[in-house]
């Protein structure tokens, strides 16, 4: 089982880490749909686009956190910047949903592909 967690405080280096995990991401798709049309190894080419798709909700989730963990550091406390710090509190929380599904899925993918 692959472990996703990253502590990694630069949001610069995660969104390169995010474009280089996009593009991983692709390229597995597309031997996962070869696989399919072939019909072999199918189990395994969905564990390693699964896992993928996992690596790059955990970098989306990583960017949120650190991005919040910005604007809380400066932000005011006037009534607009509270709503703000709501607003990306709240879309870090739904980026931490996706990660959590997607590694949900991904734990299922690889389970079937070690049957």
């Amino acid at each position: 089982m692959m472990n996703f967690n990253m502590n990694i405080e630069d949001n610069n280096v995660v969104v390169n880490l995010l474009e280089g995990a996009r593009l991983y991401s692709r390229e597995v798709y597309k031997s996962l749909d070869n696989a399919k049309r072939e019909d072999k190894m199918v189990n395994y080419y969905n564990a390693k686009y699964t896992a993928a798709e996992a690596l790059y909700r955990s970098l989306d989730y990583l960017w949120h956190k650190n991005h919040y963990a910005a604007l809380e550091s400066f932000s005011a406390s006037d009534e607009i910047s509270k709503a703000e710090l709501a607003y990306d509190k709240a879309k870090t929380a739904v980026a931490k949903a996706k990660y959590d599904h997607a590694l949900t899925v991904y734990k299922e993918a690889e389970n079937e592909w070690l049957k």
